[in-house]
C-alpha cells in the first residue's frame, strides 16, 4: 500500500507539470499574438505591451504551480518515501529483494559534473528556469522592442501602394496619402 500512496503523489506531480507545461504554451502563444497584434494596455497612467501582461500572469500562474507541486504534493511524496525506506529497513530481515523505494533513492540524484541533483533541486531547477525565461520575455517586450503608441492595433500593410494608401488613412486619418 505504502508503494501504492507513492505512485499516486508522483501522478498528481506529473499531472500538475502536465497542466502547467500546458498553461505555459498557452502564454507563449498569446504573448505572441499580442506582440505580433501590437497591442497594449493601459495600467496605472502608463502603457503597456498586451504581451507584457499575459507574461507577468502567466508567471504567476507558474509560480502557483510551483507551490502546490513543490510545497504540497512533493513533500507528501518525499513522506510516503521515508515511510516507505523505514519499512524496507524493519522487513529486510524477513523479505527478501525487499527495497525498491530505497534502490529508487539510489538512483534518483543526477550527477552533473561536480554538483549532484536531488529531486528537491530538479523541482526548483525545472519551476525556476522557466519563471526567470517568462520574467525576461516580459522585460524585453516591455523594454526591449519597438516603443508603444497611445493607440494600440495592428497595422495593416497591402501589396499596391492605392490599397495601402486607402487603408492606412482608413485606420488613421491623420496619415496623408
Amino acid at each position: 500500500m505504502t508503494i501504492t500512496v507513492q505512485q499516486h503523489f508522483n501522478d498528481i506531480e506529473l499531472r500538475i507539470r502536465n497542466y502547467a507545461l500546458t498553461l505555459l504554451l498557452a502564454v507563449l502563444a498569446g504573448a505572441g499574438l499580442a506582440i505580433r497584434e501590437h497591442e497594449s494596455v493601459h495600467v496605472l497612467g502608463k502603457d503597456l505591451s498586451l504581451a507584457t501582461v499575459i507574461l507577468f500572469a502567466g508567471l504567476i500562474a507558474w509560480l502557483l504551480f510551483y507551490f502546490m507541486d513543490a510545497g504540497w504534493y512533493h513533500r507528501l511524496l518525499v513522506g510516503s518515501v521515508a515511510h516507505a525506506i523505514e519499512l524496507e529497513k524493519d522487513l529486510a530481515n524477513y523479505v527478501p529483494g525487499i527495497g525498491l523505494s530505497q534502490r529508487i533513492g539510489k538512483e534518483s540524484p543526477l550527477k552533473l559534473g561536480p554538483v549532484t541533483l536531488h529531486s528537491k533541486h530538479k523541482i526548483h531547477l525545472f519551476y525556476g528556469v522557466i519563471a526567470v525565461v517568462l520574467i525576461a520575455f516580459a522585460v524585453i517586450v516591455q523594454f526591449g522592442g519597438p516603443k508603444l503608441s497611445s493607440t494600440s492595433g495592428s497595422v495593416v500593410t497591402a501589396t499596391t501602394p492605392s490599397a495601402t494608401t486607402s487603408l492606412t488613412s482608413s485606420v488613421n486619418p491623420s496619415v496623408s496619402s
